[in-house]
């Protein structure tokens, strides 16, 4: 199960599907991420991006479900990325090289430098940045892989370079992050920011009895992207 529940039956979801063949999901992440001024959204929203005339996607990331960014990424890497979006969305405006763009309020960690010395007097001078960022490793900028050090997770007998390691769960999946070797006193300042993006494959319906509503096969003709009908 997802982070945000199970897929609706009769309902449209854009898709961005794993593969063996595929590039690993470091390949995906803005680091650091895009600055963005948005208020919190429901459904998704149309953006064109005016350099090349192609329309995205802005997809908002609440902290219902995922606290962190790396919550999200995390599940995204295994499952892959389904996102659900209204029956009138614009899909006839989407085309190949369109995008899901993924926002959270959290995203952006403004007082980074105030966790890098607390992480430095704890003697961790190198952390596991998601591009091999150099100076993003040596905490000379504000790299994604700082949010890692304020989350909370179940405690193991693991330590490294990067801190000890706790398991965080997020729906059925658990993964490991590394955190301070202790506790640190440190109140994160967030701003609001695109953290990731996936290319949309294709477009879902999701029908458990297999019957396909009619307004389904009008937007199977005009779309741009493959429609597939799947039973969840």
């Amino acid at each position: 199960m997802r982070g945000c529940g199970e897929r609706k039956d009769k309902a449209l979801y854009l898709e961005c599907a794993t593969s063996p063949d595929g590039l690993p999901i470091e390949h995906f992440i803005f680091d650091p991420p895009i600055p963005i001024n948005q208020e919190p959204f429901r459904a998704p929203i149309l953006w064109r991006d005016e350099r090349t005339g192609i329309y995205h996607v802005l997809i908002w990331i609440g902290k219902k479900f995922y606290e962190s960014p790396w919550d999200f990424i995390k599940e995204a890497a295994i499952k892959g990325v389904s996102r659900r979006i209204p029956k009138n969305f614009p899909i006839h405006k989407l085309s190949p090289g369109s995008k899901m763009l993924f926002v959270h309020s959290d995203a952006i960690l403004q007082n980074w430098q105030e966790l890098v010395e607390e992480l430095k007097k704890q003697g961790i001078s190198n952390i596991p940045c998601p591009k091999e960022n150099k100076n993003h490793k040596e905490l000379k900028g504000n790299c994604i892989a700082l949010l890692y050090y304020i989350l909370k997770g179940e405690e193991t007998e693991d330590e490294s370079e990067y801190g000890k390691w706790v398991d965080r769960t997020i729906g059925d999946l658990t993964y490991s992050i590394p955190n301070p070797y202790k506790k640190i006193e440190f109140q994160p300042v967030f701003k609001t920011g695109i953290f990731l993006y996936a290319p949309i494959t294709n477009i879902a319906y999701i029908s458990k009895d297999g019957q396909i509503e009619e307004y389904v096969k009008e937007i199977a003709q005009e779309c741009k992207l493959p429609v597939v009908v799947k039973e969840e």
